[in-house]
């Protein structure tokens, strides 16, 4: 038999194979190190949650961690943190557990309702987990007035803007779903929706239209919530509108807004517009007035309630702060009214306040305040200021007449005989002389500078004073009036008489062209 012979590069061949198999062997049987790298962060709860603003979501935000693997990964730092919305988070920084979940102690939703988002990061894996949570309002707090208070329309007509009011929670928030009633008062017109629920802003609106002629009262009411809105019906081309800067009772309400509604009825003729565009800016009056916006037609007044000298002193004053410029007629288009809340209560149970409002309402459309504006130039001889008792009179051809036809008297003339119609020249001071009628000779009538009793008469010589300054009138609206008889008593038989005093509103008077710009400024 043959003997085989092995060579060495056979053997070491065989030694090679050896050794490969029995490295791989070992490999086979040893265990590899854990992938502890981070690669995933994702949400495991806790997400598109809803809670009340202000308060922490139902579950707590949490997360798992894994590897590349897909393997949990445990004891990795993940910080929690707010990213939008505002609101807080506690226990921000947490470790996973033996699962790979960390979970936040807890996430508190912001102030604001809406969209909130949280995310959880972990160092090394660039994108975060992001939770996101949606804050609601909270229960209704207030109810708030928008828009369409203090309105002037047509009776029967619904007024230019729906009147509106706006629901918040505790922290300002628009509540939704709030279901709001409008009624008028008893002969205050009709609105298109008595019951209608806030939309997604808070607000809920209906069309109103006046019931008649003068104050229209409407509450709007939700649970123990409660807004009255004011309105003035009234037909006439002149549109006068009056605005409380300050609250006003029910009965004082009622007293401007009949006022308002008599000048209208005396003034019948549309004045032209003025667009004030962006407006002049807040307090241009001086009253805590408000900005005052686009297109006026044809007066707006402002009405404070406010401590002025304790009771007894100045009962209030009124006055022009805005007038058309003297290329058109010199007219108020902005005025003020103000009243001492003192003195309110004693106008009131004399009932006499209804005749001091429409008195004060007269200064802000002109009479007394703009007679000495040219073209006008209605008052001669003034008294003011070192003149007392010179024969001051009002020189309008209109209101000479009328005063001429007066019936009553008896009336002694000065010499000439000529200057009427009489204005006061010797009784009060600067708030009284040369912007009111004689007081002894007008006696009862609305437009001298006393007030006593209930019912002074607007006579015909105040209508056509008005006539005589440009506004186009109905003199049928007058009162029946005698020429006072000055050793008889005043309106009503009643001793107590109140004195005007300083009623005039003495502001810097701006005048105004169609398109808002002020183009002149007269001091008082």
């Amino acid at each position: 038999m043959a003997r085989r012979v092995s060579s060495p590069t056979a053997k070491r061949g065989i030694y090679g194979v050896v050794a490969a198999l029995a490295l791989a062997l070992i490999w086979s049987c040893s265990t590899a190190p854990p992938d502890t790298t981070p690669a995933s962060v994702t949400i495991a709860s806790g997400d598109a949650q809803t809670a009340t603003v202000g308060t922490a979501v139902g579950t707590a935000p949490s997360v798992t961690v894994k590897n590349a693997g897909g393997d949990a990964l445990s004891g990795v730092s993940v910080t929690f943190a707010v990213a939008s919305g505002g609101g807080s988070v506690t226990g921000g920084s947490a470790t996973t557990d033996a699962q790979g979940v960390a979970t936040a102690g807890s996430w508190t939703l912001g102030t604001t309702a809406g969209a909130n988002t949280l995310t959880a990061t972990v160092q090394g894996v660039s994108t975060p987990a992001t939770f996101t949570a949606t804050g609601t309002a909270g229960s209704p707090t207030t109810m708030t007035i928008v828009l369409g208070n203090h309105q002037t329309g047509g009776i029967s007509t619904n007024l230019p803007i729906d009147p509106r009011v706006r629901i918040e929670d505790g922290l300002g928030n628009p509540v939704a779903g709030v279901d709001v009633t409008f009624t008028p008062r008893s002969g205050s017109g009709s609105v298109s929706s008595t019951m209608v629920s806030t939309d997604v802003n808070g607000q809920a609106r209906t069309k109103w239209a006046p019931g008649q002629g003068g104050t229209n009262l409407m509450d709007v009411t939700t649970g123990p919530f409660i807004q009255t809105f004011f309105s003035i019906g009234s037909n006439s081309a002149y549109k006068l509108e009056v605005v409380f800067l300050t609250p006003a009772s029910t009965t004082q309400m009622i007293a401007f807004g009949d006022a308002a509604a008599r000048w209208m009825d005396i003034i019948t003729g549309d004045l032209g517009d003025i667009d004030f565009g962006v407006g002049q800016g807040a307090n241009a009056c001086g009253v805590g007035d408000p900005n005052i916006t686009g297109v006026q037609d044809d007066l707006i007044v402002f009405v404070s309630l406010v401590l002025i000298d304790g009771p007894g002193g100045i009962l209030g004053s009124a006055g022009p702060c805005f007038i058309r410029t003297l290329t058109d007629t010199p007219l108020t288009v902005v005025g003020v009214m103000q009243f001492d809340t003192a003195d309110l209560p004693n106008l009131e149970a004399a009932g006499t306040l209804g005749d001091v409002i429409l008195h004060e309402m007269a200064h802000v459309i002109g009479y007394g305040t703009l007679w000495n504006f040219s073209p006008l130039n209605l008052l001669n001889n003034p008294s003011l200021p070192s003149s007392v008792g010179a024969d001051t009179h009002f020189s309008g051809a209109n209101a000479v007449a009328a005063f001429n036809a007066l019936p009553g008297g008896p009336w002694v003339p000065p010499s000439p005989a000529s200057s009427v119609v009489p204005v006061e020249n010797t009784q009060g001071g600067q708030g009284t002389r040369d912007t009111h009628w004689r007081e002894s000779t007008f006696v009862t009538e609305l437009m001298t500078g006393f007030i006593a009793g209930a019912g002074n008469p607007l006579s015909t010589v105040t209508i056509q004073s008005l006539l005589d300054m440009g506004y186009a009138v109905d003199i049928n609206q007058a009162d029946a009036y005698p020429l006072g008889d000055p050793n008889g008593l005043r309106a009503g038989g009643s001793s107590t008489v109140f004195h005007l005093k300083d009623d005039i509103l003495r502001i810097p008077l701006k005048l105004i062209d169609r398109n808002g710009r002020v183009v002149g400024v007269v001091d008082p």
